[in-house]
């Protein structure tokens, strides 16, 4: 029966897509309807109390690790300026907070929570060029190069990597070498560089400016 129902959206076009419904019996609008309708409730929420609730979600984050990064991203799409404020200081201040390890067990390889607010960090100054502050987050990696801590580079790695698209390539071929000499196009085939979306190009120019 659902392969049928299936072959029937097929065989109507591209509108029947947007009509099919899930396990649920919603269709796709509903869904974005209702995803839509729970970020406004949360950007209520977090206006009403900033920094409470903001501190539970990046706790979340840290939890859950970095495939929990993306769907807060999409939740946080109608937090206002004043918000991301308070966002920002959350997340430097669960950074800069000590009793914690910021490697794990084996001393070499940086922990999940802090890889989960990396991802977290480029994701945001991504998708809110303008409201994130990222020379706050820039600042606060350099002071911690002061201080010769280098873990928090990840940040800065992640940060660059969601805005510009430079990738992070632990060990180079002799023909990816050669592709450094090329173009934007050939560093992309090469997988030495993202392609750049028109977001992206926002992005980078907000962390420059």
């Amino acid at each position: 029966r659902d392969l049928s129902r299936a072959l029937q959206g097929d065989s109507q076009g591209g509108g029947a897509q947007q009509d099919a419904r899930d396990e649920n019996g919603e269709t796709a609008a509903e869904r974005l309807e209702a995803k839509r309708r729970l970020a406004r409730l949360l950007a209520k929420c977090c206006h009403a109390c900033p920094l409470p609730c903001l501190e539970v979600i990046v706790a979340q984050v840290e939890s859950y690790g970095e495939s929990m990064a993306a769907p807060i991203v999409e939740a946080l799409r109608y937090l206002t300026p004043f918000g991301h404020d308070v966002l920002t200081y959350v997340v430097l201040t669960r950074l800069a907070k000590g009793g914690r390890e910021k490697f794990k067990e084996d001393g070499t390889n940086v922990a999940d929570w802090v890889e989960a607010l990396a991802a977290l960090v480029g994701l945001l100054a991504r998708k809110f060029p303008k409201e994130v502050e990222t020379k706050a987050i820039a600042q606060y990696v350099l002071n911690q190069l002061k201080c010769d801590q280098t873990v928090d580079l990840v940040v800065l790695r992640r940060l660059l990597k969601e805005t510009d698209g430079v990738m992070h390539v632990d060990d180079i071929s002799d023909n990816q070498v050669e592709m450094l000499a090329g173009g934007n196009m050939l560093k992309v085939s090469g997988l030495l560089k993202g392609e750049r979306t028109q977001q992206m190009r926002l992005a980078s120019r907000a962390l420059r400016d």
